[in-house]
């Protein structure tokens, strides 16, 4: 009986009466990340002012496995004829390999069915010579074939377009130097041009770049276009893509699921615990809803700090939240500030148990990031989603530097954003036989809102925070509380924030007011100052006269 329950909600109750491991064992998840900072790549186009960067997966075989150098290419896009490198009488004689494999009762004096691939030089060779040739996937040809295609008709690199799954179309993976039934491909070795994939949307992006997307006509003219170099540019670059953030797609929808690898580098990511320390982290014991503190129940042995920087941020994080703003396409104004996790190594205790991110009264975050800041010492201190709707839950190891983005919310019938019940994740115990004390596991979280952050709390709060490196003094979360328990968490918030702005506001008029006071005050003793010495002088005029 126990084994439902562990795969419905996995490593799901963290129970301490029972044994963690043996509950490991019993979870069958789908295991990300898959990608590695080795495969990643980037084809860009544009000038200085705007430039369009898609993410690129390096095939396992090529010249650019050995040399990140030789993956340097600028030329014009060229899409191959055929696209899929298959001609007329290729797919036919694949269709008839197919009939011959499903046939119910074969003779046994036949031999086996076989299908081979031609590879030589694709329709347009002549176009794509010292160009970058674009083909897209078929089940019937690896990676290898359609190099030896794109080689064949002299291209200077080969773009694999991924549509094997027309329901997952951000996934990209790595061309294996195996034939398509598995096997060690030989003629791998003599690819000596650069082979990169990039998933369908990337495609369209690239076919449609040149398409105003503010037009009224752009979306019929890219369908009538279709997969065509009409509206690409004309000229592309690809190259390595060294530590830039790279995405890896995890889940298409409820939840989508999706990483950021190094969106965070390892120097930022020691900033930000220092800065947690600095401002002194405390065990969660109760809800801080100023402070996005929900389900305290769920955090276990879990200390926490919100740093509150709103738009009073130094130059190294003005760069975090640009490149956030960059790579997630979310605006900046419409995060909150920076969550803090810290879990004891030490303890099997500390964990996060599965929760939604809805933080009271239906205020559901759009989306959710959780950026592991620490690589564990060995295992544990994974994200998990016990309630994907695929059915098989989803574990995401840690990575340090790497964000992991969910969305919470989906659209009901009425077209309104409702909390996704497939979003609930947790953060799973670090599995470590060190009994150090002063061994920490770091993780951070942003919420991403529907509406900007209000002013209140991106430019009075953070004031407030600064005596205190960050962290918001008791008496403003229990002013807070107070408006939400007289008025209900909607008109509470919303009074909060107007007299966060209004006392401020009313200081500085009195303040200026007691300026301008002084000031006159001033003035018009110098002035009656000046009338006496004025008098003294006319009377000692007339006693000489």
């Amino acid at each position: 009986w126990l084994l439902p329950l562990l795969l419905a909600t996995p490593r799901a109750i963290f129970v301490s009466a029972l044994d963690v491991d043996s509950l490991l064992d019993e979870v069958q998840y789908r295991v990300f990340p898959r990608r590695t900072v080795e495969e990643a790549a980037v084809l860009e186009w544009g000038n200085s002012a705007i430039i369009t960067a898609l993410d690129a997966s390096v095939a396992l075989f090529g010249p650019q496995t050995s040399d990140a150098a030789l993956l340097e290419v600028e030329t014009a896009p060229v899409i191959a004829s055929p696209l899929d490198g298959l001609r007329a009488s290729g797919k036919e004689g694949y269709n008839d390999y197919l009939k011959q494999l499903n046939t119910e009762s074969p003779d046994e004096n036949e031999p086996e069915p076989s299908f081979e691939v031609p590879v030589g030089p694709l329709d347009n060779a002549d176009e794509i010579t010292g160009n970058l040739c674009i083909m897209t996937t078929h089940e019937a040809v690896s990676g290898v074939e359609l190099a030896l295609m794109a080689q064949a008709s002299g291209a200077a690199a080969l773009l694999v377009v991924n549509i094997q799954d027309s329901s997952r179309p951000d996934d990209i993976f790595r061309l294996t130097a195996t034939t398509v039934d598995g096997d060690r491909d030989e003629r791998a070795d003599q690819i000596d041009i650069p082979v990169v994939m990039i998933s369908l949307n990337s495609a369209q992006m690239l076919a449609t770049a040149e398409l105003d997307p503010n037009s009224p006509k752009s979306h019929d003219l890219a369908r009538r276009a279709g997969f065509s170099t009409k509206y690409m540019p004309e000229r592309v670059r690809l190259y390595a893509g060294d530590d830039r953030p790279f995405f890896e797609d995890v889940e298409a929808a409820q939840p989508t699921i999706y990483l950021i690898h190094d969106l965070f580098k390892a120097k930022e990511c020691e900033s930000l615990i220092e800065r947690a320390i600095a401002a002194g982290m405390e065990p969660v014991s109760g809800a801080d809803l100023l402070q996005y503190t929900h389900a305290p129940q769920k955090y276990k042995n879990v200390d926490r700090v919100t740093l509150w920087q709103g738009l009073w941020m130094t130059e190294q994080a003005k760069q975090i939240e640009e490149r956030m703003e960059q790579v997630t396409s979310f605006p900046a104004a419409h995060y909150s500030d920076f969550i803090i996790d810290r879990i004891k190594v030490a303890d099997k205790k500390s964990f996060i148990q599965p929760h939604y991110d809805e933080l009271v009264d239906g205020n559901i975050p759009i989306a959710s990031m959780i950026i592991f800041l620490s690589d564990p010492p060995t295992n544990g201190g994974e994200v998990i989603y016990p309630n994907v709707d695929s059915g098989v839950p989803i574990q995401i190891q840690p990575r340090k530097g790497m964000a992991v983005i969910h969305h919470n919310t989906v659209q009901d019938r009425g077209g309104q954003a409702v909390l996704d019940n497939a979003a609930k994740q947790g953060l799973m115990p670090i599995l470590n036989e060190n009994d150090s004390d002063d061994v920490f596991f770091y993780v951070a979280h942003k919420y991403i809102f529907m509406e900007p952050v209000s002013t209140a709390r991106r430019v009075v709060l953070p004031v407030l925070a600064l005596p205190t490196r960050g962290k918001l003094p008791n008496f403003v979360v229990q002013l807070f509380d107070w408006f939400v328990q007289q008025f209900g968490y909607e008109q509470g918030s919303m009074w909060f924030d107007k007299g966060c702005v209004f006392v401020p506001v009313l200081f500085i008029l009195l303040l200026a007011q007691i300026v301008i006071s002084r000031v006159r005050q001033e003035l018009m003793g110098g002035t009656s100052n000046k009338l006496s010495t004025d008098e003294d002088k006319k009377k000692k005029r007339t006693k000489k006269d």
